[in-house]
């Protein structure tokens, strides 16, 4: 299926999900906003903040962990609606997220609560009972999850206690983007530098574990912040990065940056991130939403499990019938996949890329679920 009708197919699904599930009739809160340097957070944010305003459903009450106000929330919705932010942070991974999640449920008992598409993932079993009996105590949630595995989970956990249902990820609503400049390398590889990382391999599978970071100097954009990246290059090659490379140029740009509104804000991530992928030719990523990011711009790419295997239940749950994506074992074999596509990448013009030879789909490497002992 071509990737343009392919994401089509998937906004449309998430407006028909979420037309009949989101009450109409009253006010409505949409809290947990990423505020982080995660671009693939805050497209979802985006995301939903789209698919909100395509049904009509104004958000009378927003608020990161950072900027809540249980009083104010609570004069501007009454009895209504709470969205909570989706995203990859439901559980114990990410548990400062998680807990102000329980809170807010804790804080509004009688609220009709709904949950935008997340990953699961549980280290720790007794916080996972814990998680299930602060829902339970709940009399109205809904809980979407964005792949096969983390529905297994959910109805396993909390089937009984909660309405559980699946949903694309939320930045799919963002549609179809265009490039927002000329390929400048033949790779540009974003690479996970944080806990979901799997193994060391990725500089030494680049040819760039001898290079120094530097700063890549950005464009301006209209928000006028000024954001460059760090990253490891050999032009016109490769270039290395990851979202958390992101840096303010200084405590202005970052001041600058605080005094936007939350859906600027955002904003400002997400074009940065389409920025940095739109300078390969073909990207590897080991980040769902670079894969997400690269089927939105139309751009070839090879996509690396994480360590708890999201990435791989997402595209077998959603995207494998993109001509676009690849799947690679590892940075090796990604290398040399990205590496021999190239050629033939700088003879095409206008057609959609398709991936030659058999499917590299395959059970993920040991090492690479070690993490999600609960959710798998």
């Amino acid at each position: 299926m071509a990737t343009k009708d392919l994401l089509g197919l998937y906004m449309q699904q998430l407006r028909d999900i979420f037309a009949p599930t989101i009450p109409r009739d009253k006010s409505l809160a949409l809290v947990d906003f990423p505020d982080s340097a995660n671009c693939g957070d805050h497209a979802i944010w985006l995301g939903e903040k789209r698919l909100l305003s395509e049904l009509g459903i104004p958000v009378a009450y927003e608020c990161s962990a950072q900027t809540y106000d249980r009083d104010a929330m609570a004069a501007k919705i009454g009895n209504g609606t709470i969205m909570l932010h989706g995203g990859g942070n439901f559980g114990d991974r990410y548990p400062l997220y998680h807990e102000f999640r329980l809170r807010v449920l804790n804080d509004f008992p009688q609220n009709k609560v709904i949950m935008f598409p997340q990953q699961v993932t549980f280290l720790d079993n007794e916080y996972l009972q814990g998680t299930a009996n602060a829902v339970s105590r709940h009399p109205d949630v809904t809980l979407f999850a964005r792949g096969l595995i983390a529905k297994h989970v959910l109805s396993r956990y909390f089937g009984d206690i909660a309405h559980i249902e699946m949903a694309p990820d939320m930045a799919l609503m963002l549609g179809p983007q265009k490039r927002l400049c000329d390929p400048l390398y033949d790779i540009v590889w974003i690479a996970r530098t944080d806990q979901e990382r799997v193994g060391d391999q990725t500089e030494v599978a680049a040819r760039l574990a001898s290079q120094s970071a530097a700063k890549l100097l950005l464009p301006s954009f209209p928000d006028g912040v000024e954001i460059n990246i760090v990253v490891k290059e050999r032009p016109p090659t490769v270039c290395l990065t990851d979202w958390y490379s992101l840096v303010f140029e200084n405590e202005d740009a970052r001041i600058a940056y605080q005094r936007l509104s939350f859906d600027q804000r955002a904003l400002a991530s997400l074009t940065r991130g389409l920025f940095v992928l739109s300078l390969g030719r073909v990207v590897i990523t080991d980040r769902l939403h670079g894969h997400i990011f690269c089927l939105l711009l139309g751009i070839p790419h090879v996509f690396l499990n994480n360590d708890s295997g999201k990435n791989w239940d997402f595209y077998e749950t959603w995207t494998r019938d993109s001509p676009l994506c690849r799947l690679a074992r590892n940075p090796q074999e990604a290398w040399s996949l990205a590496r021999n596509a190239v050629p033939k990448l700088k003879e095409m013009s206008g057609e959609e890329w398709t991936w030659q030879g058999a499917d590299s789909s395959a059970p993920a490497p040991p090492e690479a679920n070690r993490a999600g002992g609960i959710s798998w």
